[in-house]
Formats: structure tokens, C-alpha cells, sequence
């Protein structure tokens, strides 16, 4: 991904936002990232009420509650999920969005194009704006499991920019995408609406079913795992189980999606005689 690098993961603390002045086709602009575990998500640094910067002392955007973002010139109170303000004298009002990405633990940002006069988002935001995909290069799988997840963004976060899946295809009206692994593993994540719930969901989502994601090389994409600082659940092992008539070996891993859905990053290595 071609952005500006702005600083670790690590150097936002979780729950927390930081100041940063970026460079545009426009000229500088600041902005803010706000950190949620190993989501991040970006802010135009302007109140929508009157246009002051969020900040009363620099990297001070969060309020006494610890909930929200405040606006320190009148008290506006903005989700930091979408940047809706849910109270002050812009109720109703949104924070412009800035193009952040999480990038091999780097926080990244993707930067604006201009043109014919209104500012539109680059590629690294949640959906590519204009680029909505094809069916999956490796053909239709028989079996892709759809995903319900909470937030559509911070799940392509995981899935896409750590796990190294790619879009397919996508519908941004319906906070959907198909994703595809150029090894052919295939996976679907759509944001809650409250259509095909069939009984309550409750964190975390994945109880009762783990999705297994076979993969060349499991050390590399461990290291990139580690590298961002994402939790293991279960460390790298070796595994022999057996296949019928044989044993099947393969070193594998263990990790949550965001939503508390169970994942399994393995490689296989060989078979063997039953022992």
C-alpha cells in the first residue's frame, strides 16, 4: 500500500487518539487516530460545529468518561466508531473520515485524491470507493462461510490486512465482501443488520464453529501476525492426527478475529504411516 507512515501501533495507547499532520494533494491537513486494540481509525481534526481542532492540549481527544471523543472548545461529544456526535452543539453532525489503514503494524495513512472540485477517499478505507471486484480469480468454493461481524472495518482489518486476504468482490450498500486468499481459501464478512440471526449473538460470535485456513508458508504469516502485536490464542505446535488409513502432520496456530471467532492458521507437512 503507497501512504504516509505516521507511527507503530503501539505508539497510540488502546483507548486513546493521536495528532498528526499529514501532506494532501491539497496541501497539509491534521488529523487524528483513534485506537481500539488492534483497530484504528482516522478523523479530520476539525469540529463540525465551528472548525476547531478536537484537541484543548495536543493528543488530548478522549473525555473523562474514556467513551468518547470531545471536542475541548464546546463540549461535543463524537463515537469514536463513526464519528457520530451523540451530543453538544453539533448533535447530529459527523467527523470527516480519514484513510487509515494498519499496515505490518504501521499505522498508514492512504491519503485523498482531489477531483472536479470534492475530496473522495483513496483505497484504504473500509471499501474501495469505486473499484467493486469480480468473482473469486480460483473459481466459486463449494464451501465459503458467510460471517456476521460487528463492524465491517475493523474485521477487514483482520482478515484482509493481517491474514492476507484479498477483495473479490464486494457490495459497500450492504457492508459486504467476499474475500479470497491467492491459495484458494475463501470467506464472506457481512456487518449485522439483523437479517439471517437466527437466536441471539453474543461476544464472542464464533462459539461452536472454528474456520481453518490452510497456507504455504505458516511462519511467515505468523511473524506478520506477531509483528502487529495481534494475540495468540494458541501458539505454533506441531500436530500429527490421523487421516484414515494414514497420519497427516501440520504446524499450526491459533487466534480470534475481532468479533471472538476462532481461527486456525496451519501448513500441512507430510503423511505418514499409522504409528
Amino acid at each position: 500500500m503507497i501512504g504516509q507512515r505516521l507511527c507503530r501501533l503501539t505508539d497510540i495507547p488502546d483507548g486513546e487518539a493521536k495528532g498528526f499532520t499529514v501532506e494532501t494533494a491539497a496541501g497539509q491537513r491534521d488529523i487524528l487516530v483513534h485506537r481500539e486494540g488492534n483497530v484504528v481509525r482516522g478523523y479530520v481534526n476539525s469540529c463540525p460545529h465551528v472548525g476547531s481542532p478536537l484537541d484543548w492540549a495536543p493528543d488530548r481527544f478522549i473525555s473523562l468518561d474514556g467513551f468518547h471523543l470531545l471536542c475541548g472548545t464546546h463540549g461535543a461529544l463524537f463515537r469514536p466508531e463513526d464519528g457520530y456526535c451523540v451530543s453538544g452543539p453539533c448533535a447530529g453532525d459527523s467527523l470527516e473520515p480519514a484513510p487509515i489503514s494498519l499496515v505490518a503494524g504501521d499505522v498508514v495513512f492512504g491519503g485523498w485524491s482531489i477531483c472536479a472540485g470534492h475530496t473522495t477517499r483513496s483505497q484504504g478505507t473500509e471499501f474501495m470507493d469505486e473499484e467493486l471486484g469480480a468473482p473469486p480469480k480460483s473459481g466459486w468454493a463449494r464451501l465459503a462461510p458467510e460471517i456476521l461481524v460487528e463492524d465491517i472495518q475493523a474485521s477487514l482489518s483482520f482478515w484482509r490486512d493481517l491474514l492476507g486476504f484479498e477483495i473479490a468482490y464486494q457490495r459497500p450498500e450492504d457492508r459486504f465482501a467476499y474475500l479470497e486468499r491467492p491459495d484458494g481459501a475463501q470467506t464472506m464478512l457481512c456487518q449485522r443488520s439483523g437479517d439471517w440471526e437466527t437466536g441471539p449473538l453474543e461476544r464472542p460470535f464464533g462459539r461452536g464453529v472454528m474456520f481453518q485456513v490452510y497456507v504455504d508458508d505458516v511462519d511467515l504469516l505468523l511473524g506478520a501476525v506477531s509483528s502487529q502485536g495481534w494475540p495468540i490464542y494458541a501458539g505454533l505446535r506441531e500436530v500429527w492426527r490421523r487421516h484414515g488409513d494414514r497420519e497427516g502432520g501440520q504446524r499450526e496456530f491459533f487466534l480470534l478475529d475481532p468479533d471472538g471467532y476462532l481461527v486456525m492458521i496451519a501448513q500441512n507437512i507430510g503423511e505418514r504411516p499409522l504409528s
